[in-house]
């Protein structure tokens, strides 16, 4: 009499095991590209952040900031009064380029700037924002309309 064992045969387990992997191939990449979305979300916010108190900046010194945070300091001399140049969540590092060169809102006055935000941990794709003074977004060292429309969507 035969008598039939409940288990997997060697055929099933690698089928199941193929399977998986098929799964694993397709769901990482996605995952690993939604992170990188989320994350360049957070430097549109903080580039947006930095740009609106650029503005609010110009309204008060007639100039823009010519720096995004400073330790010790009172009134323009202290940029745009962040704690740090770092976003949020520390994924970016922002910067900002005011023109002309060695402008200062008590000095010669800056009339245009760029900000830009650097992830900290590389993202290939888009590794640099940037919005200038205009609203104009872009990507460092990018002037292709369909990589910048990519990074900033």
């Amino acid at each position: 009499m035969y008598s039939a064992k409940g288990g997997f045969t060697l055929i099933e387990l690698l089928i199941v095991v193929v399977v998986v992997a098929v799964l694993l191939m397709i769901a990482i990449p996605s995952y690993n590209e939604q992170a990188a979305r989320g994350r360049r979300a957070e430097a549109k916010a903080y580039l947006m952040e930095l740009a609106s108190r650029q503005e609010r900046f110009f309204t008060q010194y007639s100039s823009y900031a010519d720096k995004i945070h400073e330790e010790s300091c009172v009134g323009a001399n202290c940029g745009l009064g962040m704690a740090n140049d770092l976003s949020q969540e520390g994924h970016y590092q922002g910067s900002l380029s005011a023109t002309p060169d060695s402008c200062t809102p008590t000095g010669t006055l800056c009339v245009s700037f760029v900000l830009a935000a650097t992830a900290i941990n590389l993202d290939e794709k888009c590794p640099t924002l940037t919005l200038d003074h205009t609203g104009k977004k872009g990507v460092q060292d990018e002037t292709d309309p369909i990589i910048i429309d990519y990074c900033w969507r």
